[in-house]
């Protein structure tokens, strides 16, 4: 028959590619952790995709400015609980704001309250429900609050980013708290599951890490070591081998 291949982008497969998985001749992977749910001799780690456009801005080095910057969101819609928690750390963040600014990313409906709280404190931020270029967002970010969504790691990966993920707890087999954990294993992320998300332990978090240069930078480099801007070409590159197994 004809050769057949699917990628599975979470740490946890679904269930269609789990029953897929049986049948079909390869397997791509983004984690180490998921190669044990497939047969061995079918599965290769190739990373999750992006876009060839973030791909390539995000392997560029780009000069830093001075103090740190954070940036936030929660997807094309924005995320309500990161919002709102992020707006009740405000007062907690006031002891570092001539250190940090920020870029926030809230959707339509937060926008308003979001952007008079960083006023009311005397924050520096650009609160925006929508961000169009991601690449220099994340290129100008010290640390980023965001879920934990495949494409999401994708990108923080390849930009080689400290973050700090808090997964959203309603996805399919919580597969966003899987992803987390992989990123956590490898030293490249910290986590706040959202049953313990307060504004005090999100300033913790945020505290601990632009506090300690040496920590952010090695939480940076395993993050890059994560990172594969390489994938989607890794993939079209075995489907063409596969391809060329086929006898009609």
């Amino acid at each position: 028959g004809i050769p057949t291949a699917i990628a599975e982008q979470n740490a946890l497969a679904g269930n269609t590619n789990r029953i897929l998985g049986k049948v079909v001749r390869k397997v791509f992977v983004t984690y180490e952790q998921s190669k044990n749910l497939f047969a061995a001799r079918k599965v290769t780690v190739t990373g999750n995709p992006v876009r060839a456009a973030i791909a390539a801005g995000l392997t560029q080095i780009k000069e830093k400015k001075a103090g740190r910057r954070i940036l936030i969101f929660g997807g094309s819609q924005g995320a309500a609980t990161i919002n709102r928690t992020v707006v009740a750390m405000l007062p907690l963040l006031q002891k570092i704001k001539d250190q940090v600014s920020i870029v926030h990313q809230t959707g339509d409906r937060d926008l308003a309250e979001a952007a008079q709280a960083y006023e009311q404190y005397g924050i520096e931020a650009r609160v925006s429900p929508f961000i169009v270029d991601m690449v220099s967002a994340y290129q100008a970010a010290d640390l980023i609050i965001c879920r934990a969504g495949a494409t999401s790691l994708a990108e923080i990966t390849v930009a080689g980013k400290a973050s700090i993920l808090i997964p959203f707890p309603f996805a399919a087999d919580d597969h966003q708290t899987l992803n987390a954990k992989a990123m956590v294993e490898a030293g490249a992320a910290a986590m706040i599951r959202e049953s313990d998300l307060t504004a005090e332990k999100l300033y913790s978090v945020v505290e601990n890490l632009l506090g300690d240069d040496q920590k952010l930078r090695d939480m940076e480099a395993k993050s890059k070591k994560l990172g594969r801007p390489d994938a989607a070409a890794r993939i079209v590159d075995a489907c063409l081998q596969l391809a060329s197994t086929y006898k009609h």
